[in-house]
């Protein structure tokens, strides 16, 4: 075909998608997409070569990073290309700043001005967490307090889940998950390697064993593996109660393994798969 420069074709740029993986061994790709035509308007149907570049800012000052698509297919006006798939987009290109793109049409000149790239390509900023705060341990391994700061919801690797500044407390394991979603509140046990405790809500609630939720309230204690309270306040399952549940209600105890408690107030479920409807 006939060399084409930007002069005589209207492109029109569209970024799509921006497809940015965490995983090291995955590409760092831009799904770009654009529509071209003639100096008439009439969408082309042909096949070029396009260079990309990123400059600095829209005014073109300094060249980051640029990519040649020798064999781009345009049909009625659209093409599509994966920015980086030939020359990998490093991820100093984009730091918080207003890049520029300009396109090339095989040796003719670059678009000016260049089109400012925003919100949907600086997914790649993820990379570095940019709005995430991580909470650093105060020893390693098991058995390790972790400490989130700030009032949001805060990942620290895999450990934690959580809201910091509001007097939680994490123990454990620190390989694995917990979530404390309340205000005041405990999961895990000091000096003990647990895991996978859970706190939905709440003010002062524990979760203190492995696998051991408590949905919310006010003051609820669980500390037997896999067991769980519902919500309600100051109910109580203790540590050798594996298994138990109380539902809701005001100071109830469960304290044998796979007993329940369905609510009320001032119940005991004692012995092993010890029911308690309520009252």
């Amino acid at each position: 075909m006939k060399s084409r420069s930007i002069t005589g074709v209207m492109v029109l740029f569209l970024f799509l998608i921006a497809s940015l993986e965490v995983s090291a061994d995955v590409p760092h790709l831009i799904n770009y997409q654009g529509y071209m035509s003639d100096s008439t308007g009439t969408p082309l149907d042909t096949t070029t070569s396009l260079t990309f570049i990123i400059y600095n800012d829209t005014l073109k000052t300094t060249e980051l990073w640029r990519e040649t698509h020798n064999s781009v297919i345009i049909t009625k006006g659209a093409f599509s290309v994966l920015l980086g798939s030939v020359n990998p987009l490093p991820q100093s290109v984009f730091d918080g700043s207003v890049r520029g793109m300009a396109l090339q049409v095989e040796a003719g000149p670059e678009s000016t001005p260049s089109l400012a790239i925003v919100s949907v390509a600086y997914a790649y900023r993820a990379l570095l967490a940019d709005t995430a705060e991580y909470a650093q341990t105060s020893g390693s391994g098991d058995s390790s307090m972790w400490n989130l700061s700030g009032s949001t919801l805060e990942t620290n690797d895999y450990w934690a889940i959580g809201r910091g500044g509001t007097g939680n407390l994490y123990y454990g394991d620190s390989i694995r998950t917990m979530v404390n979603l309340g205000v005041g509140s405990q999961v895990g046990l000091n000096g003990q390697s647990y895991y996978y405790a859970t706190v939905g809500g709440g003010w002062q609630t524990k979760a203190r064993h492995n696998f051991a939720t408590v949905g919310g309230g006010d003051r609820n204690n669980a500390g037997g593996e896999h067991s769980t309270i519902g919500g309600g306040r100051a109910n109580s399952i203790t540590t050798d109660a594996q298994r138990a549940t109380i539902a809701g209600g005001n100071g109830n105890i469960a304290s044998g393994p796979s007993s329940f408690i369905g609510g009320g107030g001032a119940n005991q479920a004692i012995g092993s798969d010890a029911i308690v409807v309520g009252g």
